[in-house]
């Protein structure tokens, strides 16, 4: 009885200042809060209010910031953008990703970049990896696989989709969804 008794207390509110569909949301480490969907939305005060930093031209899929609060963004069909400024300036960082559609980022412990890209229309799809703070990008396996979803675990894991996981920084896949059903 306890528990639904706490569940009644809870409540939620629609915050303003928002426009159109929020796909993912990031904390840095000054507690500003990103919000993105049809461009980049920030946050200094828990939510309350909402500034557009920009990109609004794109659909941002994903938001992944580092350790020194660069801020990483997964578009669809341009590919990622960086900021070093806290969302003031975007810099446009596809060298050597052949698919510019991009549907996930995240970052490893050692600061190493991982996006997963899909395989409609022109270049390859897969695993990305940038270990230079997104200036170039290499395959990390999983080739013609539209990888809707990418997240890595505190060891260092990265998982995939449907679901596959590496241990080795991307080297190599195993498919680890034995026992899931569609």
């Amino acid at each position: 009885a306890d528990e639904d008794e706490n569940e009644t207390n809870i409540s939620w509110e629609k915050l303003s200042g928002l426009n159109g569909i929020i796909r993912a949301l990031a904390i840095n480490s000054n507690g500003d809060i990103f919000a993105v969907g049809n461009g980049i939305y920030q946050s200094s005060d828990n939510g309350a209010n909402w500034t557009l930093l920009g990109l609004s031209n794109d659909f941002i899929y994903s938001i992944a910031i580092n350790s020194n609060n660069h801020i990483f963004v997964a578009t669809d069909g341009n590919g990622v953008y960086r900021s070093t400024d806290n969302g003031n300036n975007w810099l446009q960082i596809n060298n050597g990703i052949t698919n510019l559609k991009v549907y996930s980022i995240d970052i490893n412990s050692s600061g190493h970049i991982y996006l997963g890209n899909d395989t409609w229309g022109p270049g390859q799809g897969g695993v990305y990896r940038s270990t230079d703070n997104g200036d170039n990008w290499i395959s990390s396996g999983m080739l013609n696989y539209s990888i809707n979803t990418l997240r890595i675990s505190p060891n260092d894991h990265i998982f995939v989709d449907d679901v596959h996981r590496s241990t080795d920084n991307g080297s190599t896949w195993d498919e680890i969804s034995q026992g899931m059903t569609n």
